[in-house]
């Protein structure tokens, strides 16, 4: 089993985030920016590997779309989805939604990261800097602070707008509307997590290679593989590293691999 994750340098907390949490599982890491990817047998997803895009530009979106395939778990069955707006999306399901950059302009914004079916972490930030990009699944650029457990209503919200989406990792930002009721000011997937992970103290990366885990060992992926050619089995780097290195940003693998 290997972890491949589509990032950038830039992302440094991350990726130690999340490489730290696949070596206490004795799991291999493989970074990978897609300014520098190219495709080789050795360092494409295989059924039973794990797969999260970190980073948010459209090479990033492309090159996740053409690693994945069946057998790779992942935070979705589909990186494609089903084309709609992220924010028709959750309106077609009910999610109650900000209704204008006007209901933004004071308060904070509560963030609940989600990972499967729980809310593993919470925090809080300030106004939302592009209030008219409301529910773009891109990263947040401030910093968050862990904050208390939020209200039952508000969690059932993430949840269910983190559902309507169809992924099972979302950072969903939520507001008090004016009667006082949360709404969704913006859902992110993926989220960045690393400022939160390090003012609350939980450890979110491991919660989202745990969930990876146990979704491909519970056997809710089926792996038809259209890389037959391929050997499930392969070790991520067996052919001269120099070859290999501009390929990767980093790679870590357990000892005996």
């Amino acid at each position: 089993m290997r972890f491949f994750c589509i990032t950038h340098t830039s992302l440094q907390a991350t990726n130690n985030a999340l490489t730290a949490a696949c070596r206490r599982l004795d799991i291999a890491v493989i970074l990978v920016s897609p300014d520098s990817y190219a495709l080789h047998p050795r360092l494409v997803p295989v059924p039973g590997d794990l797969l999260y895009r970190a980073a948010t530009d459209a090479a990033s979106v492309r090159l996740e779309q053409a690693l994945w395939q069946s057998g790779v778990a992942a935070f979705y069955d589909d990186p494609y989805g089903d084309g709609l707006d992220p924010k028709a999306q959750l309106l077609r399901h009910g999610v109650p939604t900000v209704q204008g950059a006007e209901s933004l302009a004071h308060g904070e914004t509560l963030r609940l990261v989600i990972v499967g079916d729980h809310v593993v972490a919470t925090g809080t930030h300030s106004r939302l800097q592009s209030d008219r990009r409301i529910l773009a699944t891109t990263m947040a650029g401030n910093s968050i602070l862990a904050a208390s457990m939020p209200s039952p209503e508000a969690v059932a919200l993430a949840l269910k707008a983190t559902r309507a989406m169809r992924i099972e990792f979302a950072g969903v930002d939520l507001r008090d509307d004016e009667a006082g009721r949360p709404v969704v000011a913006a859902l992110h997937f993926p989220c960045d997590f690393a400022d939160l992970q390090h003012s609350s103290g939980v450890d979110i990366a491991g919660a989202m290679v745990d969930h990876l885990v146990v979704k491909h060992c519970k056997g809710k992926i089926q792996a038809k593989n259209p890389y037959a050619r391929l050997n499930p089995d392969t070790k991520p780097i067996s052919a001269p590293q120099q070859a290999l290195e501009p390929m990767l940003i980093q790679q870590w693998r357990p000892s005996g691999m």
